[in-house]
């Protein structure tokens, strides 16, 4: 297993560059939009987001920006990658956990939730 990336939200772009690029001096590699549609499915929430990836040496962060998050904390998510992602998943299932998917057309993204509400995005490597 490996960590792919961990997620955090912060309530502008300047509070992201603040810690992220000023704090800790990481690049900045990439930036995208999230769309509510995204977002109610994966997270249960309202609303848009902007996400700033960082580089985090053998890892990333994603940083989502959203200016009036309902409920701070409900993006916050670890990635992990499996060589077997869909044996993790049927393993959550039997356990019963919750599973969130989203299609994408250029692929699914599953999430798995634990027992005590934290999320992990499941990936294959």
């Amino acid at each position: 297993m490996i960590l792919q990336h961990a997620s955090v939200t912060v309530c502008s772009e300047d509070a992201a560059v603040s810690v992220f690029e000023d704090l800790f001096e990481m690049p900045l590699l990439y930036t995208f939009p999230i769309s509510a549609e995204i977002i109610y499915a994966l997270f249960n929430i309202r609303g848009t987001a902007d996400a700033r990836v960082y580089d985090a040496g053998n890892s990333r962060i994603e940083v989502f920006i959203m200016t009036d998050p309902p409920i701070p904390g409900r993006t916050q998510h670890l990635c992990l990658g499996f060589p077997d992602r869909d044996l993790i998943v049927s393993r959550a299932e039997s356990m019963g956990f919750e599973i969130r998917k989203f299609r994408r057309p250029d692929a699914e993204v599953i999430f798995i939730i634990d027992n005590d509400g934290n999320l992990f995005e499941i990936k294959s490597v």
